[in-house]
């Protein structure tokens, strides 16, 4: 499922006072072993690994970019709340 040097959406499930909620983060595969991956973005200083075996993993779909490297916008424009790269995007259930 992952290829390494390609970025993905990560969505996974996540912990809070009021219970479970979707976090959704892009992230640059680095590494693959069984079901383990090896991630890097430029909003996280350390790689992680993610285990696809877990029951917090939720989803992943392919994005275009290097999500090694922060965003670089000309003429001073900045991104959107919709463009954010690497944000939290939380929805409650």
């Amino acid at each position: 499922m992952f290829e390494v040097g390609k970025s993905y959406r990560i969505t996974e499930l996540e912990r809070e006072s009021n219970g479970l909620y979707r976090s959704n983060n892009d992230w640059k595969v680095t590494a693959v072993d069984g079901h383990l991956v090896t991630l890097e973005a430029f909003h996280h200083p350390e790689p992680r690994t993610l285990n696809t075996m877990s029951a917090f993993f939720h989803s992943a779909v392919p994005v275009t970019g290097d999500l090694t490297k922060e965003p670089v916008f000309e003429d001073g424009e900045e991104e959107s709340e919709d463009e954010q790269v690497g944000r939290n995007e939380t929805t409650g259930y």
